[in-house]
């Protein structure tokens, strides 16, 4: 019995500091920094050109929204190795979220970020903490009553591991490749949703926006103060009306809205509201409710979604570079057709030709090269076509004839052309 009034006396300790806990005598207010795991996967993804004209690897970003019901629990593994985990959902999807991260091989949390104190972000941390070791802990700073922040606590303290609270302004110097800024916090009497931790990463072109469960005043306040404009927006507080108002989202331009949430849950989420905005804005929307586990890839310029690419990923506009145009896209007979406008020779060398509707990527061969003024085919589907000079890329039928657009990327990642095509229909 006292053993256990011991307990509940260190939580009360926790649930009213806001101050640095001290680990061993070590302060840890200071930016946070910390070592990937030696055993950490670094991924690769595509290849550039070094100044010396050798070929050289680049790490890429990849960023997994998991599917773990009606919470958030989103995993960085960024380019130098470093584990990163968002959130840990709740309680009840604390095994899914176990094994998710088991199947990847992660042997420990490098850096564990609680957004805020709500059930259904920190109920799965009793079980992470008995399953993967978490090296460092970045708390909002909001405390709670509720039972599962008190175990929470607990087992931060029993675990003695090291805890900072987020300071908006910080910057998070967990991967030097990345550049992380917390734009809010819990410090100031908030309401906790409006406490939670607000981060935006940026990894070369492409922004990521984490809003945690923020809601319209707090959007408001951010988009008075900071560039809000993000690649790819987790949707506040898994698409609840109370977020995502349509002037916040005309400050963030997202190409890409991620909802997280369960399937046919208690509060309706997303509002339908929510949704018809994230439309008008442009954004093309995932939900973890219909798509299941939703994982981002990028090396900074291009961008893949579940492996697959997606085609306009870079906030800034592409402008076409180079002579290579294409002059054709006969999506029913599966051709494209490809010309070197140009006065010189081009060498097409890890290039790529992508399908928009069939999410295909087809990868020029080394040494490939077009003459000026030559053309050439890139073919699909069954029959092989017998021009001049031709690439037979698939044997399925590739494009969509109900309208698709082709996409030629250079060995850089620049568009160099694009074309949308549709199969006439007789009247």
């Amino acid at each position: 019995m006292k053993k256990i009034i011991w307990s509940f006396i260190i939580a009360f300790a926790f649930i009213h500091t806001t101050t640095p806990i001290l680990v061993f005598g070590a302060d840890l207010s200071a930016s946070i920094q910390i070592q990937p795991h030696p055993a950490s996967p670094v991924y690769i993804n595509s290849k550039a050109e070094t100044s010396t004209g050798t070929k050289k690897t680049i790490a890429s970003l990849k960023v997994h929204y998991i599917d773990i019901g009606q919470g958030d629990a989103i995993l960085l593994q960024t380019p130098n190795g470093s584990q990163v985990l968002i959130d840990t959902g709740p309680r009840e999807s604390a095994p899914k979220l176990i094994s998710y991260l088991k199947k990847l091989s992660i042997t420990a949390i490098d850096l564990l970020v609680i957004t805020h104190p709500d059930f259904d972000h920190i109920g799965g941390i009793p079980a992470l903490f008995e399953e993967i070791p978490v090296k460092k802990i970045l708390d909002s700073g909001k405390a709670h009553s509720t039972l599962s922040f008190i175990q929470y606590k607990q087992y931060v303290w029993n675990n003695i591991v090291p805890v900072q609270y987020a300071k908006e302004k910080m910057k998070l110097e967990f991967d030097p490749d990345l550049k992380v800024k917390v734009l809010n916090s819990g410090v100031g009497k908030k309401e906790t949703n409006d406490a939670s931790i607000v981060l935006q990463v940026a990894y070369g072109e492409i922004k990521f926006l984490f809003m945690g469960d923020t809601e319209e005043m707090e959007e408001k306040r951010l988009s008075r103060k900071y560039n809000l404009e993000s690649t790819i927006l987790k949707v506040a507080h898994h698409g609840s009306n109370s977020s995502s108002t349509a002037a916040f989202l005309k400050d963030v331009k997202p190409k890409i809205a991620v909802i997280s949430a369960g399937r046919n849950n208690d509060f309706g989420h997303p509002h339908q509201p929510v949704l018809n905005r994230l439309i008008e804005s442009g954004a093309d929307i995932y939900n973890t409710s219909e798509a299941g586990d939703i994982i981002f890839s990028t090396d900074g310029t291009l961008l893949f979604v579940n492996d697959r690419p997606w085609l306009y990923a870079n906030s800034k506009e592409r402008k076409k570079t180079n002579s290579i145009t294409i002059t054709d896209l006969d999506v029913k007979e599966e051709t494209v057709t490809l010309q070197n406008q140009g006065t010189e020779t081009i060498d097409l060398t890890d290039w790529k030709l992508i399908s928009q509707k069939g999410y295909q990527t087809f990868d020029f061969p080394e040494n490939y090269k077009l003459a000026p003024g030559e053309m050439m085919y890139i073919t699909s589907g069954a029959q092989k076509k017998h021009f001049k000079k031709y690439i037979h890329w698939l044997s399925d039928h590739l494009w969509n004839n109900k309208g698709d657009k082709a996409q030629l990327f250079n060995e850089k990642g620049e568009l160099v052309d694009e074309i949308e095509n549709f199969e006439e229909t007789e009247n």
